[in-house]
This record gives structure tokens, sequence and C-alpha cells, in this order.
């Protein structure tokens, strides 16, 4: 089953999955802290959202959505926490830290590596692909690739942040009748949602 999504509804589909995610997954930030994150953590690119991902393989999407499928499955899969950071005050796109040289914008997750076992990390090593992993159960039935994230080379000291910890990954319930519009959204994120036709 492709999951491939129109052109003309991919900003529609942007800004509806992430409000989704929001208010199914994530809780509000409590105030401005700071917060080091170790040498080693990963910390994934959310501005880069030049396209969706498709399934489609002769298409190589980029990482517009499969950010929230890592995340869903470094949670519900293997216990790890992810940090969700917003830089407190900032301007509509700007820029929210510069780690080793480079911008991330949109928010960061970052992946702290306290937490970065070997099999965590073979799992990040797929997730990190510049090509899509086909969901089987070696992947937890995700399909992997195509996030763009990065080591950090020392640990880090984000000042200003608001810091949110996600422990726990969302369970959806789709009817039949509406089910439909929703689940090549959750697809195309990698989160397996057709395996005994309910979402994990």
């Amino acid at each position: 089953m492709s999951n491939f999504i129109p052109q003309r509804n991919r900003s529609i589909t942007k800004k509806f999955f992430r409000l989704f995610l929001f208010l199914v997954l994530f809780k509000p930030f409590l105030g401005h802290s700071q917060i080091t994150i170790p040498k080693g953590s990963y910390v994934i690119d959310m501005g880069d959202l030049t396209t969706l991902v498709t399934d489609d393989a002769t298409k190589t999407g980029g990482g517009g959505l499969r950010p929230f499928g890592m995340v869903h499955e470094l949670i519900k899969m293997y216990h790890v926490p992810v940090y969700w950071i917003v830089r407190g005050g900032k301007a509509k796109d700007a820029i929210d830290y510069t780690i080793d040289g480079r911008d991330y914008k949109g928010g960061l997750f970052v992946i702290s590596s306290d937490f970065i076992t070997p099999t965590v990390q073979a799992a990040i090593n797929q997730w990190i692909r510049t090509t899509s992993v086909a969901a089987s159960a070696a992947t937890n039935y995700y399909t992997r690739g195509l996030v763009k994230a990065y080591p950090i080379a020392e640990k880090y000291t984000l000042a200003g942040a608001n810091v949110q910890k996600l422990t726990v990954a969302p369970v959806w319930t789709m009817d039949q009748d509406n089910g439909n519009l929703v689940t090549p959204i959750i697809g195309s994120a990698g989160i397996p949602y057709n395996k005994d036709r309910t979402s994990t």
C-alpha cells in the first residue's frame, strides 16, 4: 500500500500531523530552564521539512514526518525518553540553537547518550539512513530511514530552553468510516498501523 501524499495536500498534512501529535503525545512546556545534553547524544533536525516521506520505491522523500516515527519507536519499543526542546521567546521560524556549527529550527528532539545501548544505536543507525528501511519484525514493523539526526561532539548546555521529557507513546483508535483519513499520515511517519488493522 502506497502512502504517497499529493503535493497540494502536503502543507495541510504537515500542520495536521503536528497538531495531532501535540494533542495526543505532548504535554505543555513548563517554563524556561536549561538542560545539558551529554556528548554523543543525537539531535534530530526538525527544520528540514522540504518534502514529506513517501513509501513509493521510485521516490526518495525527505524527513518531514519520519522523526515522529523515530521518536514513537524509541519511546514505545525501547523505553528511551526523548527530550523535546524549544528555545523560549524565539521569533517565528527563528533558530532554536546552533550546535556543532549546525542550526536547528522547528524545535529539537534529543536522544540522550545515557540511554543509547547497542540495540538502540542499531535502530538509530537505520532511522538516519538516506533511504527507507522496509518494515519487518526486525524493525518492530516501523518503516525506518530518512531522518536527519546528528550526534554531538561534546556536551552542550541549552540555555533558556522549554523542555519536555517524553516517556509515553500514543495509541490511536480509528473507526472504519474515517480512519483512512489518518492512516496515510501515520504511515508516512513510518509508524505501523495496518498490522492486525490497528496502530501500535
